[in-house]
């Protein structure tokens, strides 16, 4: 899997929304994971083709949140948005 060549990767310059599509290189369906960083005390929500995805928190050090993408078509939209507390 991998971002998708022919489309936009959407990021802003305040780092509040961040848009782009992966593509599915294996052909078949199956479960990515995207392993995520967040700037202090900021939070996010994860959409998946216009569907909310959970958000894990991991032991990881360095990615401390985790989400499953479900691939199973060519591509999917996966978009990053911050949360306003």
């Amino acid at each position: 899997d991998g971002f998708a060549a022919d489309a936009v990767i959407a990021l802003d310059k305040m780092a509040n929304r961040i848009a782009f599509t992966v593509e599915n290189r294996t052909g078949t369906p199956h479960t990515t994971r995207l392993e995520l960083s967040f700037p202090i005390n900021a939070a996010y929500t994860l959409v998946q083709d216009g569907k909310p995805v959970p958000l894990t928190q991991t032991d990881d050090w360095d990615y401390p949140w985790r989400a499953e993408l479900a691939i199973d078509r060519r591509a999917t939209r996966v978009e990053l948005m911050r949360v306003r507390r």
